[in-house]
Order: structure tokens, then C-alpha cells, then sequence
């Protein structure tokens, strides 16, 4: 069942992260470099951002059947709910970790590039586990710890999710 869950939504992911970056690139130029407010990220930051942030949790896509599982513990778990609340409501909150910080220095082609590279490998992960595979916490977010790979899969959608209303507000 989790195995299901976790490529139905990495399929959704998929199409969503294809849908807006065919967005992106029919857009004016200056406007994927245009900042509002001025302090904020523009939407190619954004972009970048969002392929930090996975490859930070996913840690390293080209070893992740070397990565060990850690233990959950109770406040971690309590952290992800709230990480998830978060990140579904309207607030604005930092980045938890300098690597999730965008450059800006990343064109679009080079970020979707990426991001269907890390894509890639994650799904072809994620196919070769057995359904137990998927209970394992072998990624991490820096602010609530160990991940499971089903939990860690959802929170990749949820964080997506609130990008594409913040783009959706910037264009």
C-alpha cells in the first residue's frame, strides 16, 4: 500500500514539476529574475530552491542504497506535522539550512535538468524497494530529523505545493 501511495505520488510530482517548468519557460525572461518583494526570491530561485531542498532531504541519489536508517523519536515526529503544517498555511519562514539556499546563478534548463536527474533516481529507487522499504528512515529534514521514504516522498509534495502558490502569486 505505501509502495503504491509513494509512486502515485511521485508521479503527480512529476507532472506537476514538468507543468510549471512549461510555465516558466513561456514566461518573459526578465520576469523569471524579477524579485517582489525585492528581498524575496524570484521565480528562478525558486525553482533552484526546490531542487536544493530535495537533493538536501534525499541526501546523495547516487548512493541511496548505502544509506543506513535512524531512529524516529517522538519530537521529530511531532516536528513533521508541524513542518507540514507549515508549509500547507500561508506562513513565511526561513530556510532551515544554508544548502537549500538558491544562488540564483541557475538557468531554468539547468534546474530542470537537475531536478529530472534527482527525480529519476528517486523513482527508480523507490521501484526497486519492497513495501517494508518504505518504512525506513533513511532520509532527513534538518528540522525534524529522520524520514521515512513514504514520509519524506509526501513532504517533497507538500514543500512543492507551497512553491506553486508562491509562483502562482508572483506571476
Amino acid at each position: 500500500m505505501a509502495r503504491q501511495r509513494c509512486l502515485h505520488i511521485l508521479d503527480d510530482v512529476a507532472a506537476r514539476r514538468d507543468a510549471l517548468l512549461a510555465r516558466l519557460a513561456a514566461q518573459p525572461a526578465a520576469s523569471l529574475t524579477h524579485k517582489d518583494p525585492p528581498d524575496g526570491w524570484s521565480p528562478l530561485e525558486i525553482v533552484e530552491h526546490l531542487v536544493l531542498a530535495e537533493r538536501s532531504v534525499f541526501r546523495d541519489l547516487d548512493a541511496l542504497a548505502d544509506l543506513e536508517e535512524a531512529p524516529q523519536r517522538l519530537r521529530g515526529r511531532l516536528l513533521r506535522l508541524l513542518v507540514v503544517v507549515i508549509l500547507r498555511g500561508p506562513f513565511r519562514v526561513r530556510v532551515p539550512t544554508r544548502s537549500m539556499v538558491p544562488s540564483g546563478s541557475w538557468s531554468l534548463e539547468e534546474c530542470g535538468l537537475e531536478w529530472r536527474r534527482n527525480h529519476a533516481r528517486l523513482r527508480a529507487y523507490a521501484e526497486s524497494l519492497p513495501e517494508a522499504g518504505f518504512q525506513r528512515a533513511i532520509f532527513a529534514h534538518p528540522v525534524s530529523g529522520p524520514l521515512t521514504v513514504s514520509q519524506a516522498i509526501h513532504l517533497m509534495s507538500v514543500h512543492l505545493g507551497t512553491h506553486e502558490r508562491q509562483l502562482d502569486r508572483l506571476l
